[in-house]
């Protein structure tokens, strides 16, 4: 009995270090917490007969979990119906030290997007361009996806540049790339809308220089923020839901939202200037003036950043409705009655058009796999555009998307993690066939669609093996879905139920809607929990962290600080419900 009970005791005492490491791993805990002198009375208290927890016994823990966690991780990507796509990221951190990090994105048999850490550690010299395509295809070949990649999404870092060329030429050397390679490179757009954004700033730097001082003013005393109270009173109708904050000079994100802020207190500190001999920062109303315009400029910049940093960001196929709007935004103001921000939209206009001009027919293809949009959605941008132009363009996306269509049909049965899941599209029933076409609607889906006028759909099976028509000349074909009907229709689980009627074509949809058109979510590494790095990244990781880092991003995702973000926001605006009313039904 004694000894039952020693063993009852032991079994206990593992599955408490086991808790342990889980909880280090879940809530970013010091490896040595449990430790802690703090902890270590609390655990007496509570069970005086409890054995000490260790710092070396949790991390065995966490050392055999993570290997294990891989092979898991690894058994998935096998047996994904999609290729893999991929974001990398590397930075520099004050002490010089450099860290990479490579992340999965991928549809599994579930048919759910998923975006896993593949790598993150320090980088070790040398640092050249072939080094880095060196060791990141043999971190794909230890992952055993190294034959199945679809596209790698990079930073205008110059080192990537020669960096993915490098890959590129090691992985067409196995010819196992689709298109050879032509839609492999993925140039971030989160980078490029930065770098446009920093421009519209520039022109108003000394206006945003004042805002912040008379923010800083303000919030410098009570008395002062009594006396601005008092301002915004005597003002009346402004609506005080959100306070003054500063920028934090980190990002343009929170300098637009302290203009935003500002603005609705503009008046208030003209109050402020009048009774407060000692506030001598008040912008001008010419200044405010040019504030509210670049304001609504970076409106859709801030939507679509907005919209790329949430946890679990949307598939591919509503960018191209987002980024069209920021060009006929930009298109606008080249006319603009103010020379100054006349001038400035067509530098941005310019930059823009540049990342446009390379990577709008790849948006466009993701639209396509939208039953609900198809070609109809980019008829109307680039209608709105340039009506003579409009045909052109979307002749050449739909020719381009023919083209890769037509490889996914000579690759065939060549990636075999596609074998078993579409070996049985012949000879189905048609009556599996009717019930297989019915579109899923899926409650965990984020997209809302707004309400458009249009007829009903007839979701009537169609054989795919009929002779003189492909998959794709049957599925566009068919109506676009009612958007009245389908308005949170998960696009995946559209050609998850489709399958069987469209192999090759919801194969490449997989890969397409995996696409991740912005390395953002390698930023929220950076964000789950300050002991790894730091705001301003200068503290040194330990492959003990880097370890810790994978498993939180395998177990848990990709988690941001609270304040980043709204799970709740809808990815269709009020004026872009005005663009899709406009969609007329293909039916029609």
């Amino acid at each position: 009995m004694v000894g039952q009970a020693s063993n009852l005791r032991q079994d206990d005492h593992n599955h408490a270090q086991e808790m342990a490491a889980m909880a280090i791993i879940e809530h970013d805990l010091p490896c040595s917490f449990f430790e802690f002198e703090g902890w270590r009375q609390v655990q007496q208290y509570v069970n005086p007969d409890s054995g000490p927890i260790t710092t070396k016994a949790v991390m065995s823990f966490i050392g055999k979990f993570y290997v294990s966690q891989k092979e898991n991780l690894k058994q998935i990507m096998s047996k994904s119906p999609s290729r893999i796509c991929l974001t990398f990221d590397h930075w520099t951190a004050i002490d010089t030290e450099q860290y990479v990090c490579l992340t999965a994105h991928f549809v599994d048999e579930n048919w759910k997007l998923n975006s896993k850490i593949l790598s993150f550690h320090k980088m070790v010299p040398p640092y050249s361009e072939f080094e880095l395509a060196k060791r990141v295809h043999k971190c794909l070949k230890a992952w055993g996806i190294d034959k199945k990649l679809f596209s790698i999404t990079l930073d205008s870092a110059s080192m990537n540049d020669n960096m993915k060329d490098a890959l590129k030429e090691r992985l067409i050397l196995h010819n196992s790339l689709i298109c050879n390679g032509d839609l492999f490179h993925i140039r971030c757009c989160a980078d490029i809308l930065n770098t446009i954004v920093q421009e519209s700033l520039e022109l108003i730097s000394t206006a945003l220089q004042k805002i912040r001082e008379s923010i800083r003013y303000v919030k410098k005393s009570k008395v002062r923020k009594i006396d601005f109270k008092h301002c915004v009173e005597q003002v009346g109708g402004i609506d005080t839901s959100m306070d003054l904050r500063l920028d934090d000079y980190t990002g343009w994100r929170s300098t637009y939202a302290m203009m935003e802020i500002g603005i609705r207190y503009r008046h208030a500190f003209f109050g402020l200037a009048l009774n407060d001999s000692n506030y001598k920062c008040c912008p001008s109303n010419e200044e405010w003036k040019r504030v509210v315009e670049i304001c609504n400029l970076l409106e859709p910049f801030e939507a679509i950043a907005n919209w790329m940093s949430r946890t679990s960001p949307p598939t591919l196929n509503m960018y191209f409705m987002k980024m069209s709007k920021i060009e006929l935004l930009l298109e606008e103001n080249v006319m603009n009655v103010d020379p100054m921000i006349q001038d400035m939209a067509r530098r941005m206009k310019e930059k823009f058009g540049k990342y446009w001009g390379d990577y709008s027919v790849i948006f466009a293809l993701g639209t396509i796999f939208d039953p609900r949009l198809k070609f109809e959605l980019t008829k109307y941008c680039y209608s709105l555009l340039d009506p003579e132009t409009c045909h052109e363009k979307v002749e050449t996306i739909k020719n381009k998307f023919y083209f890769v269509y037509s490889q996914y049909k000579d690759f065939g049965s060549s990636s075999s993690c596609h074998d078993i899941e579409f070996k049985s599209s012949l000879g189905v029933s048609m009556s599996m066939l009717t019930v297989l076409n019915q579109p899923t609607v899926s409650a965990r889906n984020e997209e809302s669609f707004t309400e458009v006028s249009g007829d009903n759909n007839d979701f009537k099976g169609r054989d795919g093996a009929s002779v003189g028509k492909s998959e794709l000349d049957y599925y566009l074909e068919e109506a676009i879905l009612d958007p009245h009907s389908f308005q949170e229709l998960d696009v995946l689980d559209y050609w998850k139920t489709n399958r069987i009627r469209f192999p090759h074509l919801s194969r490449m949809a997989c890969d397409i809607l995996s696409i991740r058109f912005t390395t953002v979510a390698n930023e929220s590494v950076f964000s789950i929990g300050s002991r790894f790095l730091e705001k301003y990244r200068s503290t040194f990781l330990s492959p003990k962290d880097q370890v810790l880092i994978c498993l939180r991003n395998w177990l848990y995702g990709f988690k941001h600080n609270e304040e980043e973000i709204d799970d709740d926001i809808n990815i269709i605006s009020d004026d872009e419900e005005d663009w899709m009313m406009h969609l007329p039904n293909q039916g029609d």
